[in-house]
């Protein structure tokens, strides 16, 4: 039992250390193109929720949806970004 509860305890504070770090506000809009839970990702997922920012997850890496989305040309204006290298490096011209 007191290792689960240490576990819970490590989360919260990781989910807060991540939103004070990364500088996550209520303005923030968070676009995921891993799995939320992935390598990095840990607890990024309750930081931005904690302070009522927005998370954008996309079901496949579609060129056009994700140039869309990183010019700003649809009404959302992502300001973070989790991605592994090798997918931004498919969207550059």
């Amino acid at each position: 039992m007191q290792t689960l509860i240490d576990e819970y305890r490590g989360a919260y504070l990781n989910a807060l250390g991540k939103r004070f770090a990364s500088g996550f506000s209520s303005e923030s809009v968070y676009l995921w193109t891993l799995p939320m839970f992935f390598c990095n990702g840990w607890c990024c997922t309750w930081g931005i929720t904690a302070v009522g920012g927005t998370q954008v997850c996309l079901r496949e890496i579609d060129p056009g949806v994700f140039s869309n989305l990183i010019n700003s040309r649809i009404p959302i204006q992502i300001s973070f970004l989790r991605g592994e290298g090798e997918i931004l490096l498919q969207q550059l011209p």
